[in-house]
């Protein structure tokens, strides 16, 4: 078609109806670019399942569905992956500043919630690191073990994501706080640490579990120095396979021996006897990283750890398994908002999943396998996890004997001919006994590592007719933790709902409104008459003067916060702590302290920049010049097996 310009009308001078391509048939129309589109609406559901975190292709199956089905819809795959790129380059300039706003709404909603930020000269961001109020509140019962270690690719920055992970009275995850990270140096952990033991009260774990990572180790020992520091088994076991793997092979019960002595020694004095012996009889004195393992065994083999507190944990599996969880739903691309989103979901997770273990231990009651009186007052005291864990161990009672050593003071406990047949080698547990202050005392341990009880001492009670146990054995470690919500006694509203938490006051109107509402709806005239009322609550609430609570009500919880820390030396750190949190005293959006290992300043939040790229550690993978990044053995393998 041809338009022209003629004595100012535009006429058509030229018009050829017939088409100059093939035409597509009816069902494929829908697909050309000027069919293909999103709606308002459609653009909104896509932004919410974005922040979830949802598969493109399962956000185009639910948009088909919404559309009658996927020969009504007329997108594909790709227009919803433009969108989501669109989406996420919105924060791609202001990332820091939506960071830290959603920090700051944390905070004024958890008046404990605890934030910081670490920068360079140009006030780029170097680190990171937060926790939330019932996290804080959650490290003063289990904040005995923690469990550390930092992942990858978990945003677009290469920032290292590093969650402080504990184990709450179920067994289960904890997380106490998290960090990004831009590089894994002493001085980077050591702000690290130094910021989460402040952030804590002064408080530094009693255990903490880690990988071999020098950094780590040399800032966990100037930082944490009473703590006690762990390797991660699991991350040596694995490298000793892939450097002694070939002698394993050729050699006949090298291996069966290697892991025995490993996971089955009871002293130390067996360990180190075994392992020599072991070297002895396979000749194998030409493994070097055998030796790198003897020298370093007082850092991850576990009779070394026998007498501390690390219960049902030897790795740092439980960490990687948060990573895990955390993977499933950001990756290289995410921003620090939506790292931020996803600990805030998993926070709330852990919460939920410990909420309806609390009522299923008050409403309900778990089944006994024996009569043995300390069976039942373990059901009865334990959490219901906890209960099935000692349970197990009731039921590993009857594949024992026992023989006196010493009437009514030493026992010899060991596996029954018929259930020590697939044993390396004949294993005899000593068990102590002093009746009058029943005490009792195991070569294995357990009580000491998990908090429970062995089976080896649970078979000499049975032995000696003893069914019932004094209350020191059920530590409060495993127990239910008493929840009291204390009210105003003049406006019956919960002291945790006072101040600045807007976020509780919120759900508590939320509840309350639901219940009129139901009642309000029922007919067009109760309706109506809701509405007015409504109206004028909504006038007479506006003329309430909003004030700024936020500055009072976080002295008052970092008060009653640190009260409970039972240290008169910890009221410097507090009073630091509160800086942290409300900046110089008067205005908390403003400023955060940060201590770094060259300087000390003040960090202007409102200007805070995107921090840069990130090295990754190692060779590149990359081909530089004629040579490649070396690979070991089994990586070469399991990259062919794929």
């Amino acid at each position: 078609m041809v338009i022209t310009l003629v004595k100012g009308s535009w006429t058509v001078t030229r018009l050829n109806l017939d088409h100059n391509h093939v035409l597509l048939p009816t069902e494929l129309t829908k697909l050309l670019r000027s069919h293909r589109f999103f709606s308002d609406d459609e653009k909104a559901i896509i932004r919410s399942l974005v922040k979830v975190n949802v598969p493109n292709r399962k956000i185009l199956a639910f948009l088909s569905s919404l559309r009658g089905g996927e020969e009504f819809s007329s997108v594909v795959e790709t227009d919803i992956s433009n969108y989501r790129t669109k989406i996420q380059r919105e924060t791609g300039c202001n990332d820091m500043t939506l960071v830290v706003q959603f920090l700051k709404d944390k905070q004024a909603q958890d008046p404990l919630f605890f934030f910081s930020f670490d920068a360079d000269e140009q006030n780029k961001v170097r680190n990171i690191f937060w926790s939330y109020g019932k996290s804080r509140v959650a490290y003063e019962h289990y904040g005995d073990v923690v469990s550390f270690d930092t992942t990858y690719e978990t945003n677009r920055y290469k920032l290292r994501f590093a969650p402080f992970v504990g184990i709450n009275g179920h067994g289960d995850n904890l997380l106490f706080a998290g960090a990004l990270l831009s590089d894994e140096t002493i001085p980077t952990f050591r702000w690290l640490f130094r910021t989460f033991r402040s952030c804590m009260g002064g408080k530094a774990p009693k255990s903490i579990i880690t990988d071999q990572d020098a950094a780590m180790r040399g800032a966990i020992e100037l930082e944490f120095p009473e703590t006690i520091h762990r390797n991660c088994l699991f991350h040596i076991v694995s490298k000793a396979e892939m450097y002694c793997g070939p002698a394993f092979n050729k050699i006949p019960d090298f291996g069966r021996d290697f892991y025995d002595i490993i996971y089955n020694s009871l002293t130390t004095q067996e360990f180190e006897t075994l392992w020599k012996h072991m070297v002895e009889k396979h000749k194998v004195y030409n493994l070097r990283f055998l030796q790198i393992m003897f020298d370093n065994r007082a850092r991850f083999v576990p009779v070394y750890f026998k007498d501390n507190f690390f219960p049902f944990i030897c790795s740092t599996s439980r960490s990687e398994g948060m990573n895990a969880i955390f993977k499933d739903n950001i990756g290289p691309t995410s921003s620090v908002l939506l790292l931020l989103q996803e600990f805030d979901t998993q926070i709330k997770n852990i919460d939920e999943r410990g909420n309806l273990k609390d009522k299923n231990k008050a409403h309900s009651m778990a089944r006994l396998h024996s009569r043995y009186n300390f069976e039942r007052q373990a059901r009865d005291l334990y959490n219901t996890q906890i209960f099935f864990r000692f349970q197990q161990i009731v039921k590993a009672i009857g594949m024992y004997q026992i023989e006196e050593h010493q009437k009514d003071k030493a026992y010899m406990v060991f596996k029954s001919e018929e259930h020590a047949v697939n044993e390396i080698r004949p294993r005899k547990y000593l068990v102590l006994v002093n009746l009058q202050q029943e005490n009792y005392i195991c070569i294995c341990a357990r009580f000491q590592k998990d908090g429970l009880l062995c089976a080896h001492i649970l078979r000499t009670l049975v032995q000696l007719n003893r069914y019932t146990l004094a209350e020191k054995y059920f530590i409060d470690r495993w127990r239910p933790v008493e929840k009291t919500n204390i009210r105003d006694a003049s406006t019956k509203v919960p002291h945790n709902l006072r101040g600045g938490s807007n976020m509780l006051r919120h759900n508590l109107l939320s509840r309350k409104f639901v219940e009129v509402v139901s009642d309000g709806c029922l007919n067009l005239d109760r309706c109506n008459h809701m509405l007015k009322g409504l109206d004028k609550l909504h006038d007479e609430i506006k003329k309430i003067p909003v004030r700024n609570q936020s500055r009072s009500n976080n002295d008052v919880a970092e008060e009653d916060y640190n009260a409970e820390q039972n240290s008169a030396s910890h009221g410097e750190t507090a009073k630091n702590e509160r800086q942290q949190l409300n900046g110089d005293g008067n205005n908390t959006s403003e400023l955060a302290s940060t201590q770094n290992t060259d300087h000390s300043s003040v960090i202007q939040l409102d200007s805070l920049k995107n921090p840069d790229l990130v090295q990754a550690k190692g060779r590149p993978r990359t081909k530089v010049g004629n040579s490649k990044r070396w690979k070991p053995i089994a990586e070469i393998v399991r990259t062919k097996n794929r």
